[in-house]
């Protein structure tokens, strides 16, 4: 990186087939073990729903990403990326926990209209913090074509503390 500004990327980032399946997981451990993580037993289904959503979201978005790097972002500035993986992270976080909510709302488990605010903002925080780190690391390994399962194996065992976290960061905003 020389003087650290500049993320050297060049082709091949490994096929878009494996970014969409390493994305998957990502997406499917941290959406189910971080709401399984702070709402025990009685968030399983809500965990399992989010997990399912975050697989499926996770493998589309992977492919989207690797080709942003194969395009406009061949050669980009540390800090954008760093900020563009947090907003990433936030929305795709958000999208996966709201649409779990209206998934549960919609299969007959009515009263869950109130959790939709604090699911979708949780989930804003968590997935901020997962792609936020996740995804420059993840990069820079790939581009140098070595091997990123141990930047998979962070994300997975992070996954439970990322609920957590967010209790702790949406706490310490309303205060």
């Amino acid at each position: 990186m020389g003087d650290g500004s500049l993320v050297p990327v060049s082709p091949p980032l490994g096929s878009a087939r494996r970014w969409s399946s390493d994305l998957a997981l990502v997406g499917a451990v941290s959406c189910f073990l971080a709401p399984a993580a702070i709402g025990g037993a009685g968030a399983l289904v809500y965990a399992g729903i989010a997990g399912a959503l975050g697989a499926v979201t996770g493998g589309v978005l992977g492919p989207l990403l690797r080709r942003l790097f194969v395009g406009p972002l061949g050669r980009a500035k540390v800090a954008p990326l760093l900020l563009a993986g947090v907003g990433v992270g936030a929305v795709w976080g958000a999208v996966v926990a709201t649409s779990a909510v209206l998934t549960l709302a919609a299969g007959g488990n009515g009263g869950t209209s109130f959790l939709l605010p604090l699911a979708a903002a949780l989930g804003a925080v968590a997935g901020a913090i997962q792609l936020g780190w996740f995804w420059l690391p993840y990069l820079m390994r790939r581009a140098r074509g070595r091997s990123v399962w141990p930047i998979l194996a962070g994300a997975s065992l992070l996954s439970p503390a990322l609920g957590y976290v967010g209790l702790w960061l949406l706490g310490m905003w309303g205060h």
